[in-house]
């Protein structure tokens, strides 16, 4: 027997594509339309955020001289 769900409890509302495209329209009026990068480009931005996320974790531990971890840095960013 699988006990009884109360009303809203882990259900989505019929209409929740519809609610997520107005507040997003919502969102865009109040703030502006953001970039939205599409195609090659994003997966390049993508890649450089990435590659700079892992150097930057790597740099953490202290292993990457100054004298490197600044221009790499500059360069990626």
């Amino acid at each position: 027997m699988s006990e009884p769900t109360r009303a809203g409890e882990g259900a989505l509302p019929a209409d929740a594509d519809a609610a997520l495209k107005r507040a997003t329209e919502l969102i865009e009026r109040e703030e502006g339309a953001t970039h939205r990068l599409k195609g090659w480009l994003a997966w390049v931005i993508g890649g450089l955020a990435v590659a700079a996320s892992l150097f930057h974790l790597y740099a953490a531990y202290g292993i990457v001289p100054t004298q490197l971890l600044r221009p790499v840095h500059v360069a990626i960013i």
